[in-house]
């Protein structure tokens, strides 16, 4: 029975953690590509400083994946910041 309890309330534990963590991330501020230095830029993963000047030069945007379509960053380099960015306008 200990045993049981034990598991359970470990379990319970990882679950809670899990959520807490995935709250984080999703409340987590994001970087507005509209307003964002080209410095905040190439703090994302995949954005160097000449994809930090394509994205200010390219301004404004009206949707994040306009990022993509408009060919100032590669599919690859998006999908690694979708859920980092925003477009304010």
């Amino acid at each position: 029975m200990h045993k049981f309890i034990s598991t359970t309330l470990t379990l319970i534990i990882a679950v809670t953690f899990c959520t807490l963590s995935f709250a984080a991330e999703t409340n987590a501020k994001r970087v507005d590509i509209n307003s964002a230095t080209e410095e905040q830029l190439k703090v994302l993963p995949g954005v160097g400083n000449e994809a930090a000047k394509k994205i200010v030069a390219g301004r404004p945007y009206y949707k994040k994946d306009d990022l993509k379509t408009k060919n100032i960053i590669s599919a690859d380099s998006f999908e690694k910041i979708k859920k980092l960015i925003d477009s304010v306008c």
